[in-house]
């Protein structure tokens, strides 16, 4: 308990504007470590597979707010319970180190015709006291001021989010 309340605590504060040399499993461990027990109530499991990747430039407790979210998302998205499978690995895009986070999740999926709108500040699906349709926006735009992409695939078996942020490197931010 100690460790979680000393979490959020840091988790709360706004003064990191300065990015620093980032491990993104630190940051999914993190994340986890604030809604673990809510998962389980909702009798969510998460399977992780956290490969080595490199370290990223960036604001450990603005990344760790794009995993909750979309940890958040993925468990709304199975009422009656499933698994949420999160995994880190290295990938290469134009011949640069990229670290990359998936999110899968075995849910109703996304719907063909909103698609599109579901990075938009304010969209959202639920109901007016279930969500503010500001979780996915927010994280686009840390992604986005992290110099990575987000993008999804989604089907009736459930959907996965895709998270690359390029690698640190000496001469970069």
């Amino acid at each position: 308990m100690e460790k979680t309340i000393s979490h959020l605590k840091a988790f709360s504060r706004l003064d990191d504007d300065v990015m620093i040399s980032v491990n993104l499993n630190e940051v999914i461990n993190n994340s986890l470590l604030l809604i673990l027990e809510i998962l389980k109530s909702k009798q969510i499991k998460v399977t992780l597979d956290l490969q080595s990747s490199p370290p990223v430039k960036g604001r450990p407790n603005r990344l760790e707010q794009i995993i909750i979210n979309l940890i958040t998302n993925a468990r709304d998205a199975m009422p009656a319970g499933g698994t949420i499978e999160v995994a880190s690995s290295t990938i290469e895009n134009l011949g640069m180190p990229y670290a990359a986070i998936t999110v899968k999740d075995i849910g109703t999926g996304i719907s063909d015709d909103i698609k599109e709108r579901i990075f938009e500040p304010f969209f959202t699906t639920k109901d007016v006291d279930e969500g503010t349709g500001l979780g996915l926006s927010i994280s686009y735009g840390i992604v986005k001021d992290h110099r990575g992409d987000i993008w999804f695939e989604s089907s009736t078996e459930g959907t996965t989010f895709h998270i690359s942020i390029p690698a640190s490197l000496e001469d970069s931010i």
